[in-house]
C-alpha cells in the first residue's frame, strides 16, 4: 500500500483485493476494460438475481431474459 493511502474496507473494496491476489497468482493474467454490449449478459443475470427470492437454475432452455443475446452470440 502507498503512503498517504488507506486500504479500503468495504465490502467492494475486499472483493478486489482478494479479485487481485487471485490474478497476481495466475501467470498471463491481465484485466482489461470490455464494451458494455460484451458485458450484457452478466448485467442481465446480475438485474434478475438481485430481484430474485431465490435460487434459479437452467439445464436444457436458457431464461427468457437471455434468449435473443444467446440467439446473437451464436450468429456473431
Amino acid at each position: 500500500m502507498s503512503m498517504g493511502h488507506s486500504a479500503d474496507r468495504s465490502f467492494i473494496g475486499l472483493v478486489i483485493e482478494d479479485a487481485k491476489a487471485f490474478m497476481s497468482a495466475i501467470t498471463g493474467v491481465v484485466p482489461a476494460p470490455i464494451r458494455h454490449q460484451a458485458n450484457e449478459m452478466a448485467h442481465r443475470l446480475a438485474r434478475f438475481a438481485l430481484r430474485s427470492d431465490g435460487s434459479r437454475s437452467w439445464f436444457e432452455e436458457p431464461p427468457d431474459f437471455l434468449a435473443d443475446l444467446l440467439v446473437i452470440e451464436c450468429l456473431g
